[in-house]
């Protein structure tokens, strides 16, 4: 049973996301549904240890005799699968993570998913390939490409080291209790789809460019919008013949980041703008981040170590690639190689190249140099920088100290990354920098405590910060805000200049009902309407009619309804300088006029009288004489048309 608010109730917004760094949020229209964005939580990795690092006894943790199963006919068994490593309990399990709440809703009555960047539709492949979901998916083109990347990087982590399930599982009460707070809801995880499940999601999106409209079931306008978190990476703006809705997703208002850079102008005047995808550091200011990195990795290859990198295949890691190379050749280090280990390194790099259209002037004017955007490409072709799918004998030649390594899998329970540290755990000077804002590093770290390698926490998060999203909201001024619930309650954002909605995990929250409803005229009745002039250029009709609903579409028809009484209707405009003569004519020739910000008013000097000309409305104010009142009307009526 859907939780959102009926159609009845005008329009609705439910999260199924508990967090804004995983953003899935259900629309409800009166005419459509719409689920905004579907992110996977990948911070649940946290509770197991690393796939790659098992078979090491040092690593892999003790038992915790405090995870027990009732047996029918026998004492409880002890859990073997459950260790405790350093007092923190950690899963020796196929890793499991948090999906949207889908169950919440009913995902067959979705009719279209909009999503904002290719880190918010990880978990759309459990609900295209696991559910009755029929409806259509709109993403632009490098947000398809590059989140096929993400995920078959994911699968491809998880299949070369593959885990059984233990015999007795590990969701009961006595773990549970232990694990970290946000993993209550640890029964509701899954394990990762698998490559086909993944290629056949992304198959079923539907790309779209910037400003290219969309028009569904004749309902909504569809346009997304550059939000300068990544290429590709996009805000959403529907609009219906009565609303302009706004979803902004994780943006980035930097100017100095290869993407197309977010285009405010296109999301201000909303009536109600959706928001989420904030940066969950916000005391980490991005520039500082990424001037403590590139010291920390100088200082390692100045040593003569390793300087390893968790990160995306994807994203900000462009961006570190040029910044760490770039320092490299200013700190007079410019042979030391750098290597960027995964399996979608080299599809990665290779098509973020030919995005011309979807990146930042500086970059875009590079092709008609004509030179490739990226210097990637360059030191690719001098072999400064190598890269490699995995920790392959290749890699093994080529490797050498010192050196730079961007590695697949920043959540370090996988992948090439995760292959690294084990690989440097026994060099003290090498040092791990960490980079991906979405990790706790105490939980990150975890299951290192014992090796020498040093981590340094350097979260780079190019979403917007709190004092940027509060200036952005104000530029944007829309009537109605929804946002993500504070830890303390209410909406985390404050919107002075409107209406703020909090969207607290599968609580439907009403938004402000449409003012207006589109309507069409029947033929019946549009063949007795006939239209009168009203000034030149602009006829208008009166119209008894019958309003008729059904399926969200009304329709006016003929009236059985006759008026036993005639309504007198009056049109036109009314401008003062017209107003003005019209009184000089009936002998009111002694005025004067006084120019207001909301109306002009028209005071006439031998009488206590005056004429209100607003914009919406027209007052005639007169103290004591009726006739004196009735004489300004008819001056102001002889104006208008009547129908």
């Amino acid at each position: 049973m859907a939780a959102a608010a009926s159609a009845d109730d005008g329009m609705s917004v439910t999260s199924l996301s508990d967090s804004p760094q995983f953003p899935c949020v259900l629309l409800q229209m009166p005419r459509l549904t719409i689920l905004l964005d579907c992110a996977l939580d990948t911070t649940t990795a946290l509770n197991f240890l690393p796939l790659d690092l098992i078979p090491k006894a040092t690593l892999a943790g003790n038992v915790w005799h405090g995870a027990t199963q009732k047996t029918a006919d026998g004492p409880p068994k002890v859990l073997h699968s459950v260790r405790s490593l350093d007092g923190r309990v950690l899963l020796h399990e196929p890793i499991e993570y948090r999906l949207p709440r889908f169950e919440l809703v009913d995902v067959a009555s979705i009719d279209i998913v909009l999503i904002s960047s290719c880190h918010s539709m990880l978990a759309l492949p459990y609900l295209t390939e696991r559910t009755a979901f029929s409806g259509v998916i709109y993403a632009t083109e490098p947000t398809r490409r590059f989140g096929l990347q993400m995920m078959e990087a994911m699968v491809a982590a998880e299949t070369k080291a593959p885990r059984r399930p233990s015999r007795h599982g590990w969701k009961v009460p006595d773990v549970l209790a232990v694990l970290p707070g946000r993993a209550l809801d640890a029964l509701l995880w899954q394990g990762l789809y698998t490559a086909e499940e993944a290629a056949a999601a992304v198959h079923r999106c539907t790309a779209v460019s910037y400003n290219e409209k969309r028009v569904e079931l004749g309902a909504v306008t569809i346009t997304a919008h550059p939000s300068g978190y990544g290429i590709g990476a996009a805000n959403w703006v529907l609009q219906t013949p009565e609303q302009r809705i706004v979803y902004v997703g994780a943006s980035s208002g930097s100017s100095d980041r290869h993407p197309a850079p977010l285009h405010v102008e296109s999301l201000v005047n909303a009536d109600i703008c959706i928001m989420s995808g904030f940066t969950q550091v916000p005391d980490a200011v991005p520039e500082q981040m990424v001037n403590e990195m590139l010291g920390r990795v100088i200082k390692s290859v100045a040593d003569g170590s390793t300087a390893l990198l968790p990160v995306h295949p994807t994203g900000v890691v462009l961006d570190l690639i040029e910044l760490v190379m770039t320092r490299l050749a200013e700190a007079q280090l410019p042979t030391v190689p750098v290597f960027f280990v995964s399996p979608s390194a080299k599809a990665s790099l290779s098509y973020a190249n030919i995005c011309g259209e979807w990146l930042c002037q500086s970059k875009t004017e590079r092709i008609f140099m004509p030179e490739y955007p990226f210097l990637h490409a360059e030191y690719l072709s001098t072999k400064l920088l190598q890269v490699f799918p995995a920790l392959t004998s290749e890699f093994t030649k080529a490797y050498r100290e010192p050196c730079v390594i961007f590695a697949d899998q920043p959540d370090l329970r996988s992948g090439p990354a995760a292959q690294l540290v084990k690989m440097l755990s026994g060099k003290p000077e090498s040092c791990c920098v960490l980079t991906c804002p979405d990790y706790n590093m105490e939980a990150l770290v975890a299951p290192y405590s014992r090796a020498k390698v040093k981590f340094l926490a350097c979260p780079i998060d190019p979403a917007l910060r709190p004092g940027e999203i509060r200036r952005l909201v104000t530029k944007l001024a829309p009537k109605t805000l929804a946002v993500h619930p504070a830890p303390d309650g209410g909406p985390l954002v404050q919107h002075k200049g409107g209406t703020a909605v909090d969207m607290p995990l599968g609580v439907p929250r009403a938004l402000r009902p449409p003012e207006f409803e589109r309507a069409v005229i029947s033929e019946g009745l549009a063949n007795t309407l006939v239209p009168v002039q009203v000034e030149h250029g602009m006829s208008a009709v009166g119209v008894t009619a019958r309003l008729n609903h059904q399926n969200y579409k009304f329709e006016l028809g003929p009236s059985e309804i006759h008026r036993k009484k005639k309504r007198r209707v009056l049109l036109g405009s009314l401008q003062t300088a017209r107003v003005v003569q019209a009184l000089a004519k009936r002998g009111f020739r002694d005025v004067a006029i006084e120019q207001r910000e909301s109306a002009d008013v028209i005071r006439l000097v031998a009488f206590d009288a005056s004429i209100v000309l607003g914009h919406n409305h027209t007052d005639i104010i007169v103290e004591d004489n009726e006739t004196l009142r009735q004489a300004l009307r008819d001056s102001i009526v002889s104006l208008l048309t009547e129908l």
